[in-house]
Order: structure tokens, then C-alpha cells, then sequence
């Protein structure tokens, strides 16, 4: 590392996704004094990364575009905020399965990143309705194209209601976010008029009457519902082959007859045995 920042002070592009566990703030100090360029930084999987080494890096390399920090589970709150407030054009985020961040991460992030265009936040369950309000009425709620929050167990309608103020969404992953109902979709559907591609897999409180206020968007083209076990098989079918859309990674391989799956010349070595 020390190395990387001593004598690559062009350097745009930097993925470490392959690298040895980054444990000390010296070798993200080089990178930050010596890496003043740096626009693309993946650093995933690095558990012990110290929430303060974030800050520095934050500070030194303003020019950020795309950050990615899943699985860093020693950053906080904190080091999230000094990123966005230091890298004002950042457009990624990646955030997924950092266990230590919540609600202040998002309000930073809605007052700071207004450039920000796809924010991951997979798995924070620390994340409630507040910090989705912050999110949502800040500054990258008109620019705002994708956001995750599968497995974000603490979001509900209230927060559907306030995603409906990110008119520029075009990607919504809700994957397992069990609380959500028909009304929340409903209301988000009527304020992302942009929406393309919808995942609700999981979603078990989600019946037909969500689904069709999602099916009347003209944009949608990608709707992933499988495992929604309040679903008619009419509404299953018509997320089958050859139809809007696709019921998640195998719902796409089958055909429906009333209440009885019909297989559709399936791979059987596909399926998960």
C-alpha cells in the first residue's frame, strides 16, 4: 500500500478486492496523500478496515466517483459522513452488509451526495423509516437511479412513501423486506413514475393489488417476486416466460395452470439440489 501511494499519483482506478485484510491507517494514509487522483476505489471484505483510516482516505481523495465498501463492518457512521461531505461528485456508493452504519449514515448522505446516482445499503438493519425521510428529501433525491435495501427489516410503508419522492429511481431491491405491503406500492408506484426494474422477492405481505400498481408503470420491465406467497397464480403467470418481467432466478423457467407449476422443457441441472 505504501508503495501504491508513493508512486502512482495518477492512479484513477484502484480494486483491491483481492487483497490482503487492510488493518492499519499507514497504508490508507500513503493512499490518500499519494493517490490525489483517485476517482474508482473497491475495497470490499475488509473487515477490520479502522473507521478513522476511512476518514483519512475521505479526506485526501476528494475526487471520488465510485466507492465501494461492502462487508467493512468496523466502519461507522462517521466515516461514512466525512466521504460524502470530502467527495462531493461521488456517484456509487456500495454499503451493503456494513453492520456498524444507521440512521446518521443516511442523513449525511441526504445532506451532502448530491450527485449520488446508486446507493447500496443491503442488509443495514440498523436502517429505519427516519433515516429513508433523511434520504429522500435530501439532495440526491432527484438523482438518484438505484438504491438497495433487501433485508433492511425495519422498512415499511412509511418508507416506500418517501422513495415515491425519488422521482429519477429506475432500480428498487426490497428483497426480503418483509413489512412492506399492497399501500406502500401503491403509493411508490404513483410517485417513481420512472421505475424499470422492481425485486419483492420474499416480500410475504405483498398481494396481487401491489403487484398491479406496479404492472400499470409503462417503464417497468423487470419484476422479481419470487417467494411472495400471497400471490394468485394468475399474477405468477403473468411474471412467467415470454411475459413482463420474470418471478426471480428460476420463476422465469416455469409455466402456471391454475395452482399447479407446469414445467416448460426445465434444466433440471439448473435447479439448486
Amino acid at each position: 500500500m505504501l508503495y501504491i501511494g508513493a508512486s502512482l499519483s495518477k492512479l484513477r482506478h484502484l480494486d483491491m478486492s483481492e487483497s490482503c485484510q487492510m488493518t492499519d491507517r499507514g497504508g490508507i494514509e500513503a493512499l490518500a496523500e499519494g493517490c490525489l487522483e483517485l476517482e474508482h476505489l473497491s475495497i470490499p471484505g475488509h473487515f477490520e478496515l479502522p473507521n478513522r483510516a476511512l476518514m483519512d482516505l475521505a479526506m485526501g481523495c476528494e475526487k471520488l466517483l465510485y466507492l465501494d465498501i461492502t462487508r467493512c463492518t468496523d466502519v461507522a457512521d462517521e466515516g461514512v459522513a466525512t466521504v460524502v461531505r470530502c467527495c462531493p461528485q461521488l456517484r456509487v456508493l456500495l454499503l451493503g452488509l456494513c453492520s456498524g452504519l444507521g440512521d446518521n449514515t443516511l442523513r449525511a448522505i441526504g445532506h451532502f451526495a448530491a450527485h449520488l446516482e446508486e446507493l447500496d445499503l443491503y442488509c443495514l438493519g440498523d436502517i429505519t423509516n427516519e433515516g429513508i425521510a433523511a434520504l429522500s428529501t435530501g439532495n440526491c433525491a432527484t438523482v438518484l437511479t438505484r438504491l438497495v435495501l433487501s433485508f433492511c427489516g425495519q422498512v415499511t410503508d412509511e418508507s416506500l412513501v418517501d422513495i415515491g419522492k425519488c422521482t429519477a429511481l429506475k432500480e428498487l431491491e426490497l428483497e426480503h423486506c418483509t413489512n412492506i405491503t399492497d399501500e406502500g406500492l401503491r403509493t411508490l408506484a404513483s410517485g417513481c413514475n420512472n421505475l424499470t426494474k422492481v425485486s419483492l422477492d420474499a416480500c410475504t405481505k405483498v398481494t396481487d393489488k401491489g403487484v398491479e400498481a406496479l404492472e400499470a408503470l409503462s417503464s417497468l420491465s423487470h419484476l422479481s417476486i419470487e417467494g411472495c406467497v400471497g400471490l394468485s397464480s394468475g399474477t405468477l403467470q403473468r411474471h412467467s416466460v415470454g411475459n413482463k418481467g420474470c418471478s426471480g432466478a428460476y420463476g422465469s423457467m416455469l409455466g402456471w395452470d391454475g395452482d399447479n407449476a407446469i414445467m416448460n422443457g426445465l434444466d433440471w441441472s439448473l435447479l439448486p439440489m
